[in-house]
């Protein structure tokens, strides 16, 4: 035991718990002894003690009394955090059984193609409920978080599930979506046996372009990369981006996507590698003209990039 003599001062019982283990400054610990030796009222308990030893016992006995209430209440009697009433399924009923527009608000799309959509998961896809969270919940919760660029966190608040659990779902019914753009996102007609009607009207295009079966863009998305690989992603956008590469007919539908590729990549480069690999299964003109699907691309980026030049050139004009 230490010598401690009756009368030491506050700075001196704090030093002597300072020693202790575990209760360094500033830890929970100390700043717990620095509020129970300030106040007069919470010192009562040691004036009455009459041996030094008594009272250097009494600080240990403090300190740990007070180590033991920490553990308790962290993993043993913690308080709730997902608690609320208002549980995410509740929500989810509610928005869908209320206006039309409030829906279309929060996911994206009126309520029939939801219930449609949600079928169709259940019925070809795979999309199963569990003791946690029903089908429903599990598509209200995903299409939740895409419409509105919500958070792992934001999703835990809004749908009472823990992180861990929304992180599975989301991934879940990412596997489930991918399944069914295979099915979606192709063309009407594989084989393209007719010439589309807005080239077959048009003067300007036919015959020249009667090979053509839709247009492909690029367009860069914000993507979550960690640190360490973000170089290859940060592009002229100035922030991590993936170079998503698509094709939609002439009825705005797409029939092809590719994504993956850096921000910094090409489009060109994006362009050849998806020609490249079959495994893609690229929609390609008829009759093997892929030459002229190739010199089309070429002539309508061209075209595209004059067109706007111009536009920019007459609005200027009318500016000045």
């Amino acid at each position: 035991m230490r010598s401690l003599h009756i009368g030491s001062s506050i700075p001196e019982v704090l030093a002597i718990v300072a020693q202790l283990p575990g209760c360094e400054p500033p830890s929970e610990l100390w700043l717990f002894a620095t509020c129970l030796f300030c106040f007069a009222e919470k010192r009562e308990v040691f004036t009455t003690i009459q041996d030094p030893e008594e009272l250097e016992d009494g600080l240990i006995i403090c300190v740990v009394a007070r180590a033991v209430e920490t553990y308790y209440l962290q993993y043993v009697h913690k308080t709730p955090c997902i608690n609320s009433s208002h549980t995410g399924n509740i929500w989810l009923m509610e928005v869908l059984q209320g206006n039309d527009v409030r829906c279309y608000r929060m996911f994206r799309m009126n309520k029939d193609v939801f219930y449609r959509l949600s079928n169709d998961l259940q019925t070809n896809y795979g999309l199963k409920g569990s003791r946690k969270m029903n089908a429903t919940e599990i598509l209200g919760m995903f299409l939740h978080m895409l419409g509105h660029g919500v958070k792992n966190r934001l999703a835990q608040e809004r749908f009472q599930h823990s992180g861990e659990t929304v992180s599975r779902y989301f991934g879940a019914m990412l596997d489930i979506i991918c399944k069914m753009a295979i099915d979606i996102i192709k063309p009407m007609d594989s084989e393209f046996r007719g010439i589309p009607q807005e080239i077959r009207r048009d003067t300007r295009y036919m015959p020249y372009f009667k090979d053509c079966i839709g247009a492909i863009d690029g367009v860069h998305v914000e993507a979550s990369i960690p640190p360490p690989d973000q170089v290859p992603y940060i592009g002229r956008k100035g922030i991590p981006t993936q170079n998503v590469m698509a094709a939609c007919n002439f009825d705005m539908q797409f029939i092809f996507a590719y994504a993956g590729w850096e921000g910094t990549a090409h489009d060109t480069r994006v362009f050849l590698s998806m020609l490249r690999n079959p495994n893609l299964n690229f929609s390609k003109p008829p009759n093997g003209n892929l030459h002229t699907f190739i010199i089309t691309f070429y002539i309508l980026a061209l075209y595209n990039y004059h067109n706007t030049k111009q536009i920019f050139n007459y609005q200027e004009n009318i500016t000045w």
